[in-house]
């Protein structure tokens, strides 16, 4: 509840990703050793931040790999299932099991979740960008749990990775995002 003493690098970080939002750039890294406070500056520090700054920023909440990317705890259904569910258009997790499965189905809940967002800012405001964060995301090149991280890579790979010959139709109607991901500095390589 009390995060202090990283008021510098906090303003760095917040005017960087302002500057990304702007310019369209999506994918930025908190890299550190081990026990350096990644998780904290991400979780306690950013993320408190943009949540405030919902004109500009809708995070959802931290995913954290572990073994299972996807079902897991703290996995990518809990933070859709918990960000709906805080929009006021809760989801089950069946029916966000049977949309995800689909080729285009994150695409799908995530422009559902920007146009949520989008109205309850007002008619001509600009749909949010949402921020995927992604903490110990080494964690999605171990060993474990290889089977969800692979679907949760390519998820990103999806959101992400749209260009203008990809498929026009589709890119006309993406959703805005950006990945946060703490990474520890050992396991980089990797």
């Amino acid at each position: 509840a009390v995060f202090f003493g990283r008021e510098a690098p906090l303003i760095r970080t917040l005017d960087t990703l302002r500057r990304m939002e702007e310019s369209g750039e999506q994918f930025f890294v908190i890299l550190g050793a081990s026990g350096s406070g990644k998780s904290s500056f991400l979780r306690a520090g950013l993320w408190p931040r943009l949540k405030r700054d919902d004109r500009h920023f809708l995070p959802l909440p931290v995913i954290r790999p572990e073994r299972a990317a996807i079902t897991g705890q703290s996995g990518l259904m809990e933070s859709l299932e918990s960000t709906f569910r805080e929009q006021k258009a809760p989801k089950a997790r069946a029916d966000l099991r049977a949309i995800l499965a689909k080729p285009e189905g994150i695409v799908e809940l995530l422009i559902e979740m920007q146009a949520n967002a989008q109205k309850r800012l007002g008619p001509g405001a600009t749909p949010p960008r949402i921020v995927i964060g992604l903490d110990q995301a080494e964690e999605l090149f171990g060993k474990e749990g290889t089977d969800e991280a692979g679907k949760f890579l390519d998820l990103l790979k999806r959101l992400l990775g749209q260009t203008a010959h990809d498929q026009p139709d589709v890119l006309t109607r993406m959703p805005r995002v950006m990945v946060l991901a703490t990474i520890r500095s050992d396991s980089y390589e990797r």
